[in-house]
């Protein structure tokens, strides 16, 4: 029998990862990359260098593994953060439709029309400020408490206590309401103090001064006024008061207060002065439809607090102050 040829078992590197083969008088270094199979020859019949060059392979082979696991955790992560702001455009709510989203949202307190109009009306000079201010911030979700502290300090410069507080107020519940639906971070009006306001009530104005405020107006203004002070009704239903609660023949005017339309359903007659007859009479009986002042009307429903507010500096023209502060307070 001829001589035995002696066999060489592969040999594993436990600490390689990879294993040694015997091969052609060397060393045969094995590993896996990528999950491929491949081998080296690493040229030396020394165990020690061939397990050394093995180790090598081996951690070359697991920094690229650990490198492109990182690449896919990060590639990952890059793709969760688009999917997060897709989703969070989905649920933008723009700056111009504010008031609509907050009007239809399921969230907010029941009101009626008055109070509605007025957080339109607040709703709407905070966004017109914003546009002129801030041209850039077009969502919801980017106005900051920088944003709204600017308004505020003009805000204070213009209104009363108040009216400031009833201003600050609202809004601050409208982004309550739309918080979860615009995915808002924060609500930025909570830091927004109110004003101490000084307690004030309206006093009766003297015949004298009605006559200087009816001088002093003129077109619809004076209409206004002349259904202010001959029926006796809020700036609502004087403002929208349409040509089919007018009977100039039988002389009356008949209506439904907005304050309590919705509990008494109570209506009202009021007999027409004098004055007022005259002022209605010169409308052309073809142009009586709709409303009697209706560009009034339409100013009110856009904005009631502009109105308000133009009715205040016919006042202030004349010289006239329409509240004293209460006793005690």
């Amino acid at each position: 029998m001829g001589r035995r040829k002696k066999v060489v078992p592969r040999q594993r590197n436990v600490r390689g990862g990879g294993w040694l083969e015997w091969r052609n008088g060397q060393w045969l270094a094995r590993y896996v990359r990528n999950g491929k199979k491949l081998s080296k020859m690493t040229g030396t019949a020394d165990k020690a260098v061939a397990e050394k060059m093995l180790q090598e392979l081996s951690l070359e082979n697991r920094l690229s593994d650990e490198k492109r696991e990182l690449e896919r955790i990060g590639r990952i992560r890059q793709i969760d953060a688009q999917m997060e702001e897709i989703d969070e455009k989905k649920h933008e709510i723009a700056l111009a439709d504010v008031y609509t989203a907050f009007e239809g949202s399921h969230n907010r307190k029941s009101c009626g029309a008055g109070e509605l109009k007025q957080y339109k009306c607040y709703v709407t000079r905070f966004v017109a400020w914003m546009a002129e201010k801030f041209p850039d911030v077009r969502v919801m979700r980017q106005v900051s408490a920088d944003h709204v502290e600017r308004f505020a300090d003009a805000l204070a410069k213009d209104k009363t206590p108040a009216t400031f507080n009833r201003h600050i107020l609202l809004l601050k519940s409208v982004w309550k309401v739309l918080r979860k639906t615009g995915r808002l971070a924060e609500n930025p009006w909570e830091d927004i103090q109110k004003k101490d306001a000084v307690s004030q009530t309206r006093r009766e104005l003297t015949v004298e001064e009605l006559v200087k405020v009816s001088n002093k107006t003129e077109g619809e203004m004076r209409i206004l006024f002349a259904l202010g002070i001959y029926t006796g009704q809020r700036l609502g239903d004087c403002a929208q008061l349409q040509w089919g609660n007018v009977d100039l023949v039988r002389g009356i005017i008949s209506l439904m207060p907005s304050k309590t339309k919705r509990h008494a359903q109570k209506r009202v007659v009021i007999p027409i002065h004098q004055t007022l007859f005259g002022l209605l009479n010169e409308t052309p009986p073809t142009r009586r439809k709709g409303y009697v002042i209706p560009e009034i009307a339409a100013q009110y429903q856009r904005d009631a607090a502009a109105l308000s507010n133009r009715i205040s500096e016919v006042f202030h023209a004349c010289d006239i102050e329409t509240t004293v502060k209460e006793e005690g307070k």
